[in-house]
């Protein structure tokens, strides 16, 4: 799916679909990336429990915001999103 129209995460048979707002459509590459890790995280948090998820991306962005955090606020804040709910339920987070 395009990127700029939604995300789809899938994970065992069960599957995740959103369309990006207007509001995000018009966010970077990188912000829509990190908005779909977090929602992934969000969606099957209960499966993902004391996990180790693969993420395969093409944005190196996000494996560096994810890894040490951004100076922009908003994708320091879902990066700080993405690694509370880590840490809150032990996944362990391979961004390559």
């Amino acid at each position: 799916m395009d990127s700029e129209r939604g995300s789809i995460v899938e994970k065992g048979g069960q599957l995740f679909h959103q369309n990006w707002s207007e509001y995000e459509s018009a966010k970077s590459s990188t912000y829509r990336e990190l908005l779909a890790v977090l929602i992934a995280l969000k969606s099957f948090v209960n499966t993902l429990k004391s996990q180790t998820v693969l993420w395969l991306t093409d944005n190196q962005n996000v494996k560096r915001i994810v890894s040490c955090g951004s100076k922009s606020k908003e994708l320091q804040d879902i990066a700080l999103d993405i690694f509370s709910i880590c840490v809150r339920n032990g996944i362990s987070l391979d961004i390559q």
